[in-house]
């Protein structure tokens, strides 16, 4: 059943000034879960490819880390996650568990294909 808490507003009748475009709360969790799934995953492969590239004498006490902190892309890549993470919570908070958890497995996807995106050559992915 839709209310008005599901409507979006928009403008695309000439006669009417406001004309509702009713959105299904199901199409809102799935585009939540997709979008954390795509998130959680371009942050990884960020996040591990910034590790890939800090060299073994950068390594101190602390390991990496110390050297991944100075990189913006690093945080880029955590900042991504964090997002993916939020994106679920929206959607779990909206929406079944039944639904969102089988979509945000389509992270390991989203990984393999942006991960294969970041290889300079494309005959390293399967």
């Amino acid at each position: 059943m839709f209310t008005c808490e599901n409507a979006i507003p928009s403008r695309r009748s000439n006669t009417h000034p406001i004309k509702f475009v009713y959105v299904s709360q199901t199409l809102v969790v799935v585009t939540l879960a997709l979008g954390a799934a795509l998130c959680i995953a371009v942050g990884t492969v960020v996040r591990q490819r910034t590790a890939a590239e800090v060299p073994a004498e950068n390594v101190g006490v602390f390991g990496p880390v110390a050297s991944l902190v100075r990189k913006p892309a690093w945080w880029a890549g955590n900042v991504l996650a964090i997002a993916g993470y939020g994106l679920q919570a929206a959607a779990l908070g909206l929406g079944s568990l039944l639904l969102v958890q089988p979509l945000l497995v389509l992270s390991l996807a989203f990984r393999a294909a942006a991960g294969c995106a970041a290889l300079e050559s494309s005959r390293q992915c399967p």
